[in-house]
């Protein structure tokens, strides 16, 4: 749900020729002499898109890509790109967003937005970590999201940043005897805004943000949402992402990823952390459960097979929680499953990738691009 701009198989075909241009216009150099700074020409595209998850089923639409360098950058450094959508699903989802990736000074600074409006028709279960599937209600709701976030280079790979989000959702129609109607104690069941404020930290010695052969990225995020920032919930949201790449034999990569957030506070149930999806715990649906606290562990081997085709293995074990005494191995879930991936890009290492994933009483099947962490 959360990045649909990266789903997109047609897109992804597209694309390629344009990371091509920039291989090969933009030649890494050994040294870089004053006549490297330079304005380099833009490009751009929009392009028709085919995509699927469990959470939409089949969707398609527009999207737009432009990728630029400011003016005196260097020949080297990171193309800013300015990336919109318009898609419409199976379910009668809507999506329009619009998101800025903003490099200034030769990535001392980056800006990343979104500004999204979704109309979504998901799935509500319940809260906690046993949820039965017979709990299963849908409802439609309307997100309107505005998230800007400014980071600061400290030292090579290391980044520190500052986060603004405002994100409010609207309940539309929900099942007339469910839960989300009749039990007052779920909070955000009539509607939510959340606005927030918060700091960002990473270290990213990735040598490829597509698809990693080798190297680790860790991430450090502490939001505080509340009143009176004009929202109408009081919350602190915490979050660890920790990802580290193996190279193996010849092209061979084993990738692992630890992730852990969790709530303390009024948090609506919408901005509850979930467990599943197409990036964390493959085979559940995004949302299936969800609670104060998640997380998540999970790796993936990846190889080659023959020409521009690879395939991957993964396996991931996960768990939601409503407080830190409840988080036991016991009450770990299991996602596994395989995929094949198609170098759309090898130069670049962008991948579309196929992935079917199977959990306990469920599977998920996923077209996609890029791999999931």
């Amino acid at each position: 749900m959360r990045r649909f701009h990266a789903l997109l198989i047609s897109f992804c075909f597209s694309t390629a020729s344009l990371f091509a241009q920039h291989a090969a216009d933009d030649p890494i150099k050994k040294s870089i002499k004053p006549d490297s700074l330079l304005t380099p020409s833009s490009s751009g595209l929009a392009l028709p898109i085919v995509f699927y998850s469990p959470e939409t089923q089949t969707a398609g639409g527009i999207v737009g890509i432009y990728y630029f360098r400011l003016p005196g950058s260097l020949s080297t450094s990171r193309a800013s790109n300015i990336k919109g959508d318009a898609i419409y699903t199976q379910l009668g989802q809507l999506f329009l967003q619009f998101q800025p990736q903003i490099y200034i000074l030769n990535e001392t600074y980056f800006i990343d937005a979104d500004f999204s409006f979704i109309r979504f028709a998901d799935k509500f279960w319940g809260i906690g970590n046993s949820t039965s599937w017979d709990a299963e209600e849908r409802y439609e709701n309307e997100i309107v999201r505005a998230r800007l976030t400014v980071f600061r280079q400290l030292l090579p790979q290391l980044n520190i940043g500052i986060q603004y989000h405002n994100e409010t959702f609207t309940m539309l129609s929900v099942l007339p005897n469910g839960a989300l109607s009749t039990d007052p104690s779920i909070s955000g069941r009539e509607g939510s805004k959340n606005t927030g404020i918060g700091l960002l930290l990473n270290y990213d010695s990735r040598d490829n943000a597509f698809s990693p052969t080798q190297g680790s990225f860790y991430q450090a995020t502490l939001m505080n949402y509340n009143r009176g920032l004009g929202g109408n919930h009081d919350f602190w949201l915490y979050t660890f992402d920790a990802r580290k790449f193996f190279a193996l034999r010849t092209e061979e990569v084993l990738a692992v990823q630890g992730y852990f957030s969790f709530v303390s506070g009024d948090a609506p149930f919408q901005m509850l952390p979930r467990l599943g999806g197409s990036a964390r715990m493959r085979g559940f649906y995004e949302g299936r459960f969800r609670d104060k606290q998640l997380l998540v562990m999970q790796t993936e081997y990846r190889r080659p097979i023959a020409w521009r085709f690879g395939m991957a293995a993964f396996m991931g074990l996960g768990s939601v929680s409503g407080s830190f005494d409840e988080i036991a191995l016991k009450r770990l879930k299991l996602a596994y499953g395989i995929g094949i991936r198609f170098a759309i890009t090898p130069e670049e290492r962008v991948f579309a990738r196929i992935d079917f994933g199977k959990a306990a009483g469920t599977y998920g099947f996923y077209i996609q691009v890029n791999e999931a962490f």
